[in-house]
């Protein structure tokens, strides 16, 4: 609903033009009115809300929810019988590429990609291999947790999608976790997120924790 976006704007200024993808009617409402509220002479010069979410092909898709504005707002009809919620609202949602975006905004190269969209991560990946394979993103956030166990996706999924290109950390409590090579002991489906750093092969390795 925005609140990462403000605190980014409170950080940046006018030095970001921030992209926010919300595909859901009711919280993308909330997005606009929050964003515009605190900074609406920004709207459409530095902040550029988008009611449509990211996936591996421009498509179509049910959105799972418990709530209206829920945070665990799904593409995947989650069992959260274990924590006493059920996914019985939806509504159908528009999805398209990051490559197709990018190549519609003529945008060429994004800093800093963050996503959190309750176990879509991995399709969203797929579909920004140009702007990966180019390069063309220098970090990527994403989260990883239960929602893999809906969606049958695993850590090692994305370290091989993402390694020939990138260096991938564990974000912890004390800073970051670099992860060398993948392990199976690394499938921890307790919600982490991890931080990926485009490779620069003329700057020399740093020493790592593994």
């Amino acid at each position: 609903m925005g609140n990462w976006s403000l605190q980014c704007i409170k950080q940046f200024q006018r030095s970001v033009r921030l992209y926010a993808f919300e595909p859901s009617k009711h919280t993308f409402d909330q997005l606009a009115e929050n964003l515009s509220a605190a900074n609406g002479h920004l709207m459409g010069k530095v902040v550029f809300p988008f009611n449509i979410g990211l996936s591996d092909v421009a498509q179509t898709k049910m959105l799972y929810y418990d709530r209206e504005l829920s945070g665990l707002a799904s593409v995947y009809k989650r069992n959260l019988a274990h924590f006493t919620k059920s996914m019985d609202c939806q509504e159908q949602v528009s999805l398209v590429t990051l490559d197709d975006f990018c190549r519609q905004q003529r945008i060429e190269r994004i800093n800093f990609l963050k996503l959190d969209t309750e176990g879509h991560e991995l399709n969203i990946l797929k579909g920004a291999q140009k702007l990966i394979e180019a390069s063309a993103i220098d970090f990527i956030q994403f989260e990883f947790g239960g929602c893999n166990i809906d969606y049958k996706t695993y850590f090692q999924d994305f370290f091989y999608c993402l390694a020939p290109k990138y260096k991938i950390y564990r974000v912890c409590r004390d800073g970051l976790r670099y992860i060398t090579s993948y392990k199976e002991q690394y499938e921890i489906f307790i919600t982490v997120n991890y931080l990926a750093e485009i490779r620069e092969p003329s700057v020399p390795e740093q020493a790592v924790l593994d």
